[in-house]
């Protein structure tokens, strides 16, 4: 996460949610939380120090990949 200046928001514990459209499927997600109990496997998830990491699978089918991701 960064701010809109770019720089980093080490604090942050926004859940965010991600949506995959196209030729891509969500797969997992991780926020490097030793103690998480959150799901790898629904799209969503709570920032970990500002961080996370989202996996995208693509489909085998040529064409895009639009990657949606939302916040409150």
């Amino acid at each position: 996460m960064v701010d809109k200046d770019g720089d980093p928001c080490p604090i942050a514990t926004l859940p965010l949610q991600f949506i995959v459209f196209g030729e891509g499927v969500f797969k997992s997600v991780c926020n490097g939380d030793a103690i998480s109990l959150e799901s790898f496997e629904l799209p969503r998830m709570k920032l970990f120090s500002g961080k996370l990491v989202v996996l995208v699978q693509y489909t085998k089918k040529a064409g895009t990949i639009e990657f949606s991701v939302s916040g409150s």
